[in-house]
């Protein structure tokens, strides 16, 4: 029974890493497997991965706060869309390349809010044309929300 014991762990160890990378999370999607009542009753199990005694055998931290976000029915439908991969990717690299320095910045595809439209002008070139600088208002969380649609506001 032990060995039964010690496959299950780290077999769903495994499954719960895995739900750490934005690519994986958008094939489920797309597969249908995310609209499955028995698939989405196994993540809500898995929920224990989250205790403090089973938390410190992960590797990937990122996939308990993606397994948190799959217990929303708005976040599930819209990892199809392939927008919300990038998004969920680019902040990942952002929290890898800055956990040390500060907040990540936004996506690039992100526009820049209405009332900061005017503010972040850089110079172009010698021809009088400006281009936006990328305006960094606050700090871009993950959470069912915000993740639909480019510019951070929920989806339709």
């Amino acid at each position: 029974m032990r060995t039964a014991n010690r496959g299950r762990f780290e077999l769903e160890l495994e499954f719960v890493q895995a739900l750490a990378n934005p690519f994986y999370l958008e094939n489920l999607a797309s597969e249908g497997l995310l609209e499955d009542p028995a698939f989405i009753n196994y993540l809500n199990y898995l929920q224990y991965w989250r205790e403090r005694d089973y938390a410190r055998f992960i590797v990937y931290p990122h996939c308990l706060h993606y397994l948190e976000l799959l217990q929303h029915e708005q976040f599930r439908k819209e990892l199809k869309n392939p927008l919300t991969r990038m998004r969920l990717e680019h902040y990942q690299f952002e929290h890898w390349r800055t956990w040390r320095s500060g907040p990540p910045v936004p996506p690039p595809s992100a526009p820049p809010p209405e009332d900061q439209a005017d503010e972040g002008k850089t110079p172009g070139p010698p021809g009088g044309s400006t281009t936006p600088a990328p305006a960094i208002s606050r700090r871009g969380s993950l959470h069912p929300g915000n993740i639909g649609s480019a510019n951070g506001t929920p989806a339709p």
